[in-house]
């Protein structure tokens, strides 16, 4: 990858030989070079050519989708919960519950997981979203769901629940109650799209035991738990009970404790993205206030508990009763944030505490002899047509056709082309003809750089030695 923003160019050397009527590779080499800051005036012949795409896709982004009654902003994503969040998980319990509506499965409990992906990643402090109350337009849901993944449904147990929070609550330092000075709360080596909040529960972390799994997922404390008071609809979650959860094919098909174990995944016909657009036009408007689901329990009172956000988070604040403002951070464009955890009377371990630390203490969340191997569903209603892929000897994922279906969604105004439908399609492989193009020009005008001896910028290159 070549740095990001386009801050650095990628330049590919690669030497083929013409052997037998086939080419084979000798060697190769890869490096970045920085991108010429000495001059940022842009050529105007690819400012032409990509002119008609580039206005087509400011005035698409413009399309307003509804409205929210309150500002949708991540500046505290990573330690309460936050309506950036609490959105995204609305939307997909809108859309899974269709999905299911009438199949075999629809009576099982659905929950739904999202992450926070604008939080300060990268030491950015402008990378935040901040959304005011008021008309939404697709550009707000871009900001707020950056990446291009599918919906996915998993079929897991309330133990793999357990498990799956029990990774998510390693973006926490683990933190000392009795000590007077100041300690970091979030992990910043943990990314923040790895924190995932499973809502349809209610929970709290417990930051005065260490973290169960690593960033990798990894077990490196196997007799800890940070997960207490674990509860489905008021009561202690049953471990053994079915739920499913929706999420993102990023999540469904990667090595998450508790993930990784589901008897059944399945990759739905939406992108996460247009599911919440679909959801905020048929909504028209939408309530994104967090529900509070999650908390720290408050053994951790007494601490002083640091967190660093933008410090255009503290105009935020007037509402917020559990953060305060400490002051600006020596990192440019940050401020540094207290969490007040609040002391509570009469808090009692229930069973679900008692069956969680049985589990932690007895063998892994799911017993290795007795895993469920999951079914091969042919036909499904709720993914069809599809195409059943082998993982391992125990677990098949279900994948459905390339082709996305398209959703009719229909507001006041307009039809919306859907993000995923063959629309996008045909946009993209006009983008993709467009960025050939780009790398044409971009080439002839490297090799005169190189020429000059001058660094170019913006561009990934590659040049090939046939031998």
């Amino acid at each position: 990858m070549a740095g990001k923003f386009g801050d650095h160019l990628g330049i590919m050397d690669v030497k083929l030989t013409y052997t037998d009527g086939k080419w084979k590779v000798v060697n190769s080499k890869a490096k970045l070079e920085k991108i010429d800051t000495k001059s940022d005036i842009a050529d105007k012949a690819l400012i032409d050519m990509a002119a008609h795409d580039h206005d087509g896709t400011i005035n698409y982004v413009r399309k307003e989708v509804g409205e929210t009654t309150a500002p949708i902003t991540s500046y505290f994503a990573q330690v309460q919960d936050d309506p950036s969040i609490q959105i995204v998980n609305n939307a997909q319990l809108w859309y899974a519950k269709k999905q299911v509506a009438g199949t075999a499965d629809e009576n099982l409990p659905i929950l739904s997981a999202a992450a926070p992906f604008k939080a300060g990643t990268r030491g950015d402090a402008s990378y935040y979203t901040d959304t005011p109350a008021g008309p939404l337009a697709i550009k707000n849901v871009a900001d707020l769901y950056l990446y291009d993944n599918v919906t996915a449904l998993l079929k897991v147990t309330g133990a793999q629940i357990k498990e799956w929070l029990e990774m998510s609550a390693g973006q926490f330092n683990q933190i000392d109650p009795n000590s007077k000075e100041p300690q970091q709360l979030i992990n910043s080596s943990y990314p923040s799209y790895n924190y995932d909040v499973i809502d349809g529960l209610t929970y709290k972390f417990d930051l005065t035991q260490p973290n169960k799994y690593d960033r990798e997922g990894k077990l490196v404390n196997q007799d800890v738990s940070r997960v207490r008071d674990l509860a489905y609809q008021g009561q202690p979650i049953d471990l053994n009970q079915t739920f499913l959860v929706v999420t993102n094919n990023y999540r469904a098909t990667g090595n998450f404790p508790g993930v990784k174990d589901a008897a059944e995944k399945r990759l739905l016909n939406l992108e996460n993205r247009q599911a919440i657009i679909d959801y905020i036009v048929s909504e028209k408007t939408i309530n994104p206030s967090a529900d509070g689901n999650w908390s720290f329990l408050p053994n951790i009172a007494n601490a002083d508990i640091r967190f660093a956000s933008s410090d255009n988070a503290h105009a935020h604040l007037a509402n917020q009763d559990a953060i305060s403002y400490v002051g600006p951070s020596t990192q440019a464009g940050f401020a540094e944030y207290r969490l007040i955890v609040k002391e509570k009377a009469n808090q009692v371990e229930d069973t679900a505490n008692k069956e969680s630390e049985k589990l932690s203490k007895g063998a892994e969340t799911v017993d290795q002899t007795k895993r469920v191997t999951p079914k091969v569903i042919e036909g499904s209603s709720l993914v069809k047509p599809a195409t059943a892929i082998q993982l391992s000897n125990s677990q098949v994922i279900i994948l459905p056709q390339a082709q996305i279906q398209e959703t009719q969604v229909s507001s006041s105004a307009e039809t919306l082309p859907n993000t995923g439908s063959d629309e996008s399609v045909s946009e993209t492989l006009a983008g993709l003809v467009l960025v050939t193009l780009a790398g044409f020009f971009g080439i002839k005008k490297y090799k005169k750089i190189k020429q000059e001896k001058k660094p170019m910028s913006g561009l990934f290159c590659s040049s090939f030695t046939v031998g």
